[in-house]
């Protein structure tokens, strides 16, 4: 099963996790499972993706 990951930054700005590429990437695909972690590096707080 093909597996995609996307690791999205959190936005200071907006105070949100923009998943507009998770979103467009979904559309037209058949989602199987979606797997989330949230993790920090260098006090920047991501998001990771994986879709299955």
């Amino acid at each position: 099963m093909p597996i995609r990951i996307f690791t999205i930054p959190f936005n200071e700005e907006t105070q949100t996790f923009h998943d507009d590429l998770v979103m467009q990437f979904c559309v037209n695909k058949r989602v199987h499972k979606i797997e989330t972690r949230f993790f920090t590096r260098n006090h920047q707080p991501f998001w990771t993706v994986a879709i299955h």
